[in-house]
């Protein structure tokens, strides 16, 4: 540490941090967000980078200058619709259900012409993907006058494409994220122009429940350095939204005792409340699995598993209920919007919050914290104090994603 609080930085063996934290060392360094980063690196403010085979440098970096934090995780509008160009129903290897990988996301992104309509540089072809050398970039550490000389280091390109004048380059997530490690694209994008006069174009592709979230960004000199030029939502061969005939679904759903014995949810994004039921339909059941391929931290991936077994798609420790497997085999983005619709109107909080909403005018703008709270207490006896502000929250957030999906008549 003492060079660290002299220089702002230091140089690490990969056999030194193996012998600190008895694990890969390519693996203690990925850190891919904030919420990653080891409580020493939280206390001092400090992060890492490969600088060459075998060696790190480890540094201070108060204000979070390496981590690029999105806008919000919380969709507040409608997706576009994206037509494809080719008949994905026709290609038998495209998942049946909307849990696709990273990988497939952007073959499919690709495949559909989506990832070319975003560019608007004519046609791509795939020509880099996977781990290789970095060759010899160099970068400045951010408010830090010192540049780390790269030197061979592994990289990691999910995709990159050609087109006659740029290279778009793909970094992709699986799940919506509140941020990500900038050096997940600017490592490629030194990488890529070192070798190619053509402009790259950093493009973040996020994945969640049928929907795309492509971001673009400007990449300058210091590490860290990034600039946010457009972000968009797109669903390929789906309208934007359903049209919902409230009054008449009301009749159809009748309301169902209040689950008390289930926590009220505090998960704020219904997408990764669908991905969790997709997911554990796929076997993948267990916290740290759950946590990787959401992009959240440990708990709350378990708040979110606890969601789905508050609506009834899970049960016990994350086992898959028959009405999850029916979820998670809808193909349709919009198709699964109607069944979980119709599962939150037999929830009493959620159906009373719903018809709040309608009362409104279904402007979000309009609801009011203290009136969902209002409504809470008048189911949960179990939720109380602050408890209650913050499930307001979550239901607030609930309210706008229906906004997002659903038209209501």
């Amino acid at each position: 540490m003492s060079d660290i609080n002299t220089n702002g930085y230091a140089y690490i063996t990969a056999k030194s941090l193996k012998s600190i934290g008895q694990r890969e060392p390519r693996l203690m360094a990925k850190l891919d967000s904030l919420s990653d980063r080891p409580k020493v690196f939280e206390e001092f403010q400090l992060n890492i980078l490969p600088s060459e085979r075998g060696t790190y440098v480890v540094f201070k970096d108060p204000n979070n200058r390496s981590y690029f934090t999105l806008p919000s995780q919380v969709q507040t509008a409608p997706p576009e619709q994206h037509i494809s160009r080719v008949e994905l129903e026709l290609f038998d290897s495209i998942p049946k259900t909307s849990a696709y990988s990273e990988f497939q996301a952007i073959d499919v992104a690709h495949l559909s012409g989506l990832l070319q309509s975003f560019c608007n540089e004519g046609e791509l072809q795939l020509t880099t993907r996977g781990r290789m050398s970095s060759g010899e970039i160099d970068l400045w550490l951010p408010q830090i006058e010192h540049l780390v000389k790269i030197r061979n280091a592994q990289i990691e390109i999910d995709s990159a494409y050609e087109a006659h004048t740029a290279i778009p380059l793909i970094e992709a997530k699986t799940g919506f994220r509140a941020d990500f490690n900038v050096r997940q694209l600017q490592y490629p994008y030194l990488y890529l122009s070192s070798l190619s006069s053509k402009r790259v174009v950093p493009i973040l592709l996020a994945y969640s429940n049928g929907q795309y979230q492509l971001s673009e960004f400007r990449i300058g000199k210091q590490f860290g350095e990034l600039e946010m030029i457009r972000q968009h939502y797109y669903v390929i061969n789906e309208p934007s939204v359903v049209s919902v005939n409230l009054e008449q679904l009301m009749s159809d759903v009748p309301a169902e005792a209040e689950p008390t014995d289930i926590p009220l949810p505090q998960a704020n994004d219904l997408n990764k409340v669908i991905d969790v039921i997709c997911l554990v339909e796929q076997g993948l059941s267990e916290l740290p699995e759950l946590t990787e391929m959401l992009g959240v931290v440990e708990r709350q991936a378990y708040y979110y598993g606890d969601a789905a077994k508050y609506l009834g798609y899970l049960s016990g420790k994350r086992i898959i209920t028959s009405d999850g497997v029916s979820l998670a085999h809808e193909r349709s983005r919009l198709g699964r919007v109607l069944m979980l619709l119709k599962r939150m109107l037999a929830r009493p909080v959620l159906r009373e919050s719903i018809i709040y909403l309608a009362s409104r005018g279904f402007s979000i703008d309009a609801v009011e914290s203290n009136d969902l709270a209002g409504i809470i207490k008048s189911y949960r006896a179990d939720v109380t104090g602050d408890t209650v502000v913050r499930r307001a929250s979550t239901l607030k957030n609930w309210l706008r994603w229906l906004l997002t999906c659903c038209a209501f008549e």
